[in-house]
């Protein structure tokens, strides 16, 4: 019971937090104006809990091309959204004790940080709009052919060693790919976890599932680290979307633990097979921006 306790109490805080911090009457009505957004986060936050995709792989698309606001909002509220349901995904998985790669998340948060920092204050803006949504597609394509090229069906794989004489280039490789995702996510709100969960099953022929917990918890960081740099550089970007990030809480700290507990139980060709068909309409979606710009 102690342990289920203290989650209890986290999320009891979290949502005392949420009534309270503009007032239960604007929590209310805020989340019925904005009801949208906090279905739309309901699938993102289960995608963001339970696969190597966080949430901004679901916020990024719809609020870019059916909410229609501009790409830097967009990735800022997937980023900050994250730091919410990331996170609550990350205590469930410390909680649940699913296993992770702690190696993985030290070497990657280290690489992300300082790509993220990077990302945020000198690539901002430096990319028309549509290419951005584009570059986002193509990074869901990559994920899609990674899931494919994986033996999703046979997830405990051999071989996984970190150590020995390779473990100084196996940090230095690992801080390197964080870096280059911590790159895309400030672009994309989203991208270290996909791009750190490839190297781990690809490279390092590490288990899918603790891969997966691993990511999970990298972007937990990379998302919060980012949400603190977006505040202070992009506060009048950050307080346009914030309504949006209130309305959503509330769906992500419960969304994204659930996520992580669902996918456990999903066989894996079904998760593969709903991934795909979300990548899918993604792909659909910017075929169509493109056909019609």
């Amino acid at each position: 019971m102690y342990p289920f306790f203290n989650t209890f109490l986290i999320y009891g805080l979290v949502m005392a937090v949420w009534v309270f911090s503009f007032g239960p009457s604007f929590a209310i009505q805020n989340f019925v104006s904005n009801i949208h957004i906090a279905i739309m986060m309901l699938l993102g936050s289960f995608v963001a809990g339970g696969t190597a995709l966080g949430g901004g792989a679901v916020a990024f698309p719809v609020l870019t091309k059916v909410v229609g606001i501009p790409v830097v909002s967009a990735k800022i509220f997937s980023l900050a959204i994250q730091s919410f349901g990331m996170t609550a995904a990350s205590l469930t998985i410390l909680r649940k004790k699913i296993k992770f790669y702690p190696y993985f998340v030290r070497a990657g948060a280290l690489g992300s940080l300082l790509g993220l920092t990077i990302s945020v204050t000198l690539l901002d803006g430096l990319l028309p709009d549509i290419y951005v949504k584009i570059g986002f597609t193509l990074f869901l394509i990559c994920f899609a052919l990674t899931m494919i090229r994986i033996d999703i069906t046979n997830p405990e794989t051999n071989g996984f060693v970190i150590g020995g004489t390779d473990s100084t280039f196996s940090f230095w490789l690992t801080v390197f790919v964080g870096f280059i995702g911590g790159l895309v996510s400030g672009q994309l709100g989203s991208g270290a976890d996909f791009i750190v969960f490839s190297l781990i099953v690809l490279h390092f022929k590490g288990d899918i599932i603790a891969a997966t917990a691993s990511s999970v918890i990298l972007m937990a960081i990379t998302s919060i680290y980012g949400s603190i740099l977006n505040y202070f550089l992009s506060a009048d970007v950050f307080s346009n979307i914030v309504d949006y990030v209130h309305a959503a809480i509330p769906i992500v700290v419960f969304g994204a633990p659930l996520g992580a507990l669902i996918c456990l139980k999903i066989h894996p060709k079904n998760l593969l097979a709903f991934l795909l068909f979300l990548i899918a309409i993604e792909c659909l979606s910017t075929l169509l921006v493109l056909l019609l710009s």
